[in-house]
């Protein structure tokens, strides 16, 4: 027996939640829309993305009850790609005040380092920091791995209707195989660019690494701590996604009209 509060989470989530923060992204792209600073851009892109895998979310719910393949991969693709586009979006704006990448100017870490290897021969504490952290973050991605795959689909009584949760092995197979390996490759070769001290060129690698590593272990996480309660996996979820989406509305809010430089 579902506990009721599990129950109606899922149906508020499910019918109030996602709709809400659909339309909350749809209103951020028409708000993004001129953007012309590569860091909005990326975010408008990520927006794109992932809208339209919220959509085959959607739609396969309503047309095919959760059980298509194809547009649950959809999903899970714009999520992933979503991911690693809003952080590089993220960085993208913060990163003049940084100046993390600036070959020039000294970063914000020249008050600890003391001195700074873009206008003198030596080692860059920070650089040093983010060469550790890649080859981390890549072995990170390789936890989905650890979870066993076994197809499981139970159809649960959610406030006096059945209602099918099921996680099939194509998906499975997808989220904790497939795109943990690609994002644990896309972080090694983000490795190889900083050994090489190449920042600039490892962002692109290490952020579209991030969003894979990111999603596999969200789904990773969920399927396995709620296993025994897969609506409050679901529930969870999208509240995640909700509050992503209301996290950058707010950003936009209270930062409007200075971000586009």
């Amino acid at each position: 027996m579902t506990p009721l509060h599990a129950q109606v989470a899922v149906v508020v989530t499910a019918f109030g939640l996602k709709p809400f923060y659909m339309l909350g992204a749809a209103v951020l792209l028409w708000v993004l829309r001129s953007a012309t600073s590569p860091g909005l851009r990326r975010i408008r892109l990520g927006m794109t993305v992932f809208l339209a895998g919220e959509i085959a979310c959607a739609g396969n719910y309503l047309a095919f009850g959760g059980c298509s393949d194809p547009l649950e991969a959809v999903h899970g693709l714009g999520m992933a790609v979503m991911g690693g586009l809003l952080a590089h979006g993220l960085f993208a704006l913060v990163d003049p005040v940084l100046r993390l990448t600036d070959p020039a100017t000294p970063c914000v870490g020249i008050r600890a380092c003391g001195t700074c290897s873009k206008r003198e021969d030596g080692p860059c504490p920070i650089h040093r920091i983010l060469t550790l952290a890649a080859p981390c973050c890549a072995v990170l991605a390789l936890v989905p791995f650890t979870a066993p795959l076994e197809e499981t689909a139970r159809t649960l009584d959610i406030l006096g209707s059945p209602v099918l949760f099921a996680y099939p092995m194509a998906q499975q197979v997808l989220e904790l195989r497939v795109m943990p390996g690609i994002g644990a490759l896309l972080l090694a070769v983000a490795s190889i660019q900083l050994v090489r001290r190449d920042i600039r060129l490892s962002e692109p690698w290490f952020f579209a690494g991030f969003g894979f590593l990111t999603f596999a272990l969200l789904r990773f996480f969920l399927s396995q701590a709620l296993h025994a309660v897969p609506p409050w996996a679901d529930a969870w979820e999208e509240i995640t996604e909700a509050m992503m989406v209301g996290g950058l509305g707010w950003m936009l809010w209270v930062t409007r009209g200075r971000l586009d430089a």
